[in-house]
């Protein structure tokens, strides 16, 4: 390995991440410098003109904006505050309902869009605000908006997923049928923590006392700084929609793939017209406001697509300045010849991610450690549909941990009155929820890979 100009390089991308710069640029920027550190300026020109276009000019990248486009439709559909509403209306009658109710609203929003920071930005408001009407403390409530927001790159479709399997040669529908059970798993042990808290300390739930009528309800959103928006309603045709929408568009994408009838692109791009007639026909018949959410569903589909695949191209130049410096192969020559267990060593690559998501957003810390971690862990012997998962929980998990949680600003940012240390004081508790479900996929990758071997039989 050339211990230099990687030692050079890594410094660069240290102090350009910490300027401000794009991760995007900071990537490219790196690798460009590495590059010529190594090779010159000849080497470096011949990377970036062969490499921007092999990094995004790649077939099964097309289900990146087929499932973006899907998630930006079904986004504006009003889907998520329907999922909310029937939730509630279901589990209302649990200790913290209203918290197990965004979980699952969560869970359920993330199987049709697959972006945490959406998930979390289009529950939040509305989430928050009944939960405080209903009593909750700030804390608990945005608590529940924030931790299951992971979910929705958990449960397929993921975003993540689909650009772990890129970058890693691995199948991207076995990763998305990877997700499926630790998603499950990973929802119903956050719901069963929410209860726990509720039960044993009733007074997050009881602010102000058990009173629940409308005018109680007014004064705990007045007295919190949050305007009061009526409240939520659920027609009984919302709710068959709701459930009927969330049923077709996940059958179609994860139905299509385990049986085999559809490719991962073609259920996605299916999936997509599926969320395009979802959205016309609930607001056929308000012309106006059907173009206004579809020109924002298509602007904000081409901004996050865009902004991915800049992130590909610096990501596939860093990547390969890595590669020629050797990088991959001298890290897993180091760790293979560790005298302690192969357990021991993924453990430690894979706690540097915890650190990681706090100062960056999902894809860019997906982008940046992959290269470095894949070889390492795979030579170790263990099956790389098992490590993204747990790189996508770890990840996760980064994104709600102070100073620089994103999903908690996100959070935060949904609600007036709400402060960002509120949200981290309540994300606490959940800790424990995500390290158990991590030991568990952990010690039993079977969870994982059950359900790729069963498609693959």
């Amino acid at each position: 390995m050339e211990a230099l100009p990687v030692v050079i390089a890594i410094i660069l991308l240290f102090f350009l991440l910490l300027g401000g710069i794009p991760v995007a640029i900071a990537l490219g920027a790196t690798g460009i410098a590495g590059l010529i550190l190594m090779g010159g300026f000849e080497l470096a020109s011949s990377v970036i003109g062969g490499t921007t276009y092999s990094s995004v000019g790649r077939a099964n990248l097309v289900v990146v904006p087929m499932f973006i486009l899907m998630g930006m439709l079904t986004l504006h559909s009003g889907i998520a505050q329907q999922l909310f509403a029937l939730a509630s209306r279901a589990l209302k009658k649990l200790p913290g309902g209203l918290a197990v109710s965004t979980i699952f609203a969560s869970a359920g929003f993330g199987a049709v869009t697959g972006s945490s920071l959406a998930s979390v930005g289009t529950l939040g408001r509305t989430a928050i605000t009944e939960m405080i009407r209903h009593g909750y403390t700030k804390t608990f409530a945005s608590a529940a908006v924030a931790v299951s927001g992971s979910l929705a790159v958990l449960i397929p479709p993921s975003i993540i997923l689909v650009l772990y399997g890129t970058m890693t040669n691995e199948s991207v529908g076995e990763l998305l049928m990877a997700g499926i059970i630790p998603g499950i798993l990973s929802a119903v042990m956050l719901a069963g923590f929410a209860i726990l808290m509720a039960k044993r300390k009733p007074a997050l739930i009881s602010v102000g006392g058990t009173d629940q009528s409308p005018e109680t309800g007014r004064k705990r959103l007045a007295e919190a700084g949050i305007p009061d928006d009526g409240g939520i309603d659920l027609s009984p045709a919302s709710a068959v929609r709701a459930i009927l929408a969330l049923a077709l568009i996940f059958t179609i994408v994860i139905g299509g793939i385990y049986s085999g009838f559809f490719t991962p692109s073609e259920s996605a791009a299916i999936g997509a017209v599926v969320a395009l007639l979802l959205i016309v026909t609930q607001y056929m018949k308000t012309p106006r406001k059907l173009l206004h959410n579809l020109s924002l569903a298509l602007r904000e589909t081409v901004s996050l697509n865009s902004s991915i695949f800049l992130i590909l191209v610096g990501a596939g130049i860093f990547s390969y300045f890595l590669v020629t410096a050797g990088v991959p192969t001298a890290l897993s020559n180091f760790v293979v010849d560790l005298p302690v267990p192969p357990e021991v060593v993924v453990i430690m690559l894979l706690l540097v991610l915890i650190p990681g998501g706090m100062f960056l957003d999902s894809i860019s810390l997906l982008v940046i450690t992959v290269p470095l971690v894949y070889q390492p862990i795979t030579d170790l012997g263990f099956d790389g549909l098992w490590l993204g998962i747990l790189i996508v929980k770890l990840i996760e998990l980064g994104m709600i941990t102070p100073p620089i949680g994103l999903n908690a600003f996100v959070t935060a940012g949904t609600t007036p009155g709400l402060h960002v240390d509120q949200v981290f004081r309540g994300t606490f508790p959940y800790y424990i929820a995500d390290f158990v479900i991590i030991a568990v996929i952990f010690m039993f990758p079977e969870i994982v890979t059950f359900l790729p071997e069963m498609s693959a039989a």
